[in-house]
């Protein structure tokens, strides 16, 4: 195709264009509102599930290396947090079949490096590897958020292999009184205290495997 050609080419486009102009301008709202309903169902949730488990990925990246994630990836990922357990029932049953690893792990206690350490030593959370934790993430160590978040994001990304119980240090009351109140307000804000008392709770009160 020589320049010649391109530049006819380009002349007969601009004509219909500022010919039809008054069509395709009356035309164009209709057209965004079609394709606003297209991306609006279904495939907008897929998009907005995909940044949200990017999220959750994100912050446990930085826990793993020993830093905070911004307050504000903290907050959404507590909200979806606490919207995704609101839905499960206060007494959990979990079936499990033959050859299939539980691991059950209570009394963290904001001992961020033994959780790191169970981690390691049995595996992340998958569909062959199913994680129950027994509350008590918080209070008493140092990393009470730490512990509690990695948790939480486990459970946002892997929903039906991980299953977080409450603890008796998973509430208002005993977390003010044992320091992780404190912790929180020291690394975010009240607000965040807030959020995370929101999230617990929603946390289920037991489980029955198999």
């Amino acid at each position: 195709i020589n320049a010649e050609y391109m530049g006819t080419l380009s002349e007969c486009l601009f004509f219909f264009a500022m010919k039809w102009r008054p069509v395709w301008r009356a035309c164009l709202p209709f057209a965004l509102a079609a394709a606003g309903g297209l991306f609006s169902g279904s495939h907008r949730r897929v998009v907005q599930a995909k940044d949200e488990n990017i999220q959750a990925s994100e912050v446990l990246d930085l826990l793993r290396r020993n830093k905070l994630p911004p307050r504000q990836t903290v907050m959404r990922v507590l909200a979806r947090a606490g919207s995704l357990l609101h839905r499960e029932p206060n007494v959990l049953t979990l079936t499990v079949g033959d050859g299939h690893d539980v691991v059950i792990c209570g009394d963290l206690h904001g001992q961020f490096g033994d959780l790191q350490h169970i981690l390691s030593e049995c595996g992340v959370p998958n569909s062959d590897r199913t994680y129950v934790f027994l509350g008590d993430y918080i209070d008493r160590g140092p990393n009470g958020v730490e512990c509690a978040l990695t948790c939480i994001c486990h459970k946002l990304l892997q929903p039906s292999a991980v299953w977080i119980l409450r603890g008796n240090h998973e509430c208002d009351e005993v977390a003010r009184e044992y320091g992780f109140e404190r912790e929180v307000n020291q690394k975010f804000d009240a607000e965040v205290y807030d959020a995370f008392q929101k999230v617990f709770v929603e946390l289920p009160l037991g489980a029955i495997i198999n």
